[in-house]
């Protein structure tokens, strides 16, 4: 009789202790949260974005963010987030806070951080969480600037993210974002090599010297990076489904997670904005697998990369 991989069955992978450590916050609960708060005012994401990671932020600001209004629907969405993590076997999570949140809900730093630990405090005996402050390039620098200071200012976060749309700006003009963070002992993240070519990750690597790399897909084409990437210990915070979503890969099965773990590179399979794009960790798991693009020992490995960025210490 023939021996099962584990990897194959749902019910198995949703029991193996998982950590998730590239997932935005405001999209990590299932479109089921945001249909809750929308009712059939909402449209349904389409499974691909031709138009990649522009059409993808098209859809959020005109579909999903404009019907975020009350603090309320905050609690919410923090509430299914925690839900679907648990029930997926997620036990570690560095979950990412958006530095328009505040905005969005009409609320101070002070009553946006009091909501995140209050939600938070709840599942604490089921699910640890390292709250992540995130900026998105395309960030006006003037409100950028006033608002992380107030973000940091709480003393809430423990680790900073730098996302969005990759080209928009130079790493270098988040010099004093980066520095400040880094000052304060804060886990560094950078979005680098989801649309940018290998050559931009060495670059940002090179440059800021990050704690780990989000996505960083594109530096498998070029095997010098990789080599980098490798020696250098970082971990690499891959999100495949969704790089398939974005059209960052022709296919699902051309995804060079599996290539980028076997040249030594520290990988970590997360879900990324599972709001959008439907696929939890598990399901992820078990798909990697299915298509062949990482064996079980491979997927194993990746998962124990996960699990082991809780213990992160500067």
């Amino acid at each position: 009789m023939p021996i099962t991989s584990i990897y194959e069955n749902l019910v198995t992978v949703k029991k193996l202790p998982k950590a998730d450590v590239h997932a935005h916050m405001i999209l990590s609960a299932p479109f089921k949260a945001y249909q809750d708060i929308a009712g059939d005012n909402i449209k349904p994401p389409p499974q691909r974005f031709p138009g990649g990671l522009n059409e993808f932020l098209n859809y959020l600001r005109q579909e999903i963010f404009i019907h975020l209004k009350e603090p309320d629907h905050l609690r919410h969405l923090l509430r299914k987030t925690f839900e679907h993590m648990i029930e997926d076997g997620i036990v570690y999570t560095e979950l990412s806070y958006d530095i328009h949140i505040p905005l969005i809900f009409n609320l101070s730093w002070s009553e946006a951080v009091k909501i995140f630990d209050d939600e938070t405090a709840k599942y604490a005996n089921k699910i640890k969480v390292r709250p992540e402050f995130g900026i998105p390039r395309e960030t006006p620098p003037e409100l950028w600037r006033e608002h992380y200071k107030k973000a940091l200012g709480t003393g809430y976060f423990e680790s900073i993210d730098l996302y969005g749309a990759e080209l928009h700006a130079p790493i270098e003009a988040f010099d004093s974002y980066l520095s400040d963070a880094k000052k304060l002992g804060l886990k560094i993240k950078i979005h680098s090599g989801e649309v940018g070519e290998a050559s931009r990750v060495l670059h940002e690597l090179k440059t800021y010297h990050p704690d780990a790399i989000q996505h960083g897909v594109r530096a498998a084409e070029d095997p010098k990076v990789l080599a980098v990437l490798a020696k250098s210990g970082v971990a690499v915070n891959v999100c495949p489904w969704s790089n398939y979503c974005l059209n960052v890969v022709p296919t699902y099965k051309s995804h060079p997670v599996g290539a980028m773990l076997r040249a030594g590179v520290k990988v970590t399979i997360n879900t990324d904005d599972l709001t959008v794009f439907g696929r939890s960790l598990s399901e992820e798991f078990i798909a990697l697998h299915q298509a062949g693009i990482m064996t079980e020992q491979e997927l194993e490995t990746a998962r124990l990369n996960g699990l082991g960025e809780q213990n992160f210490q500067r």
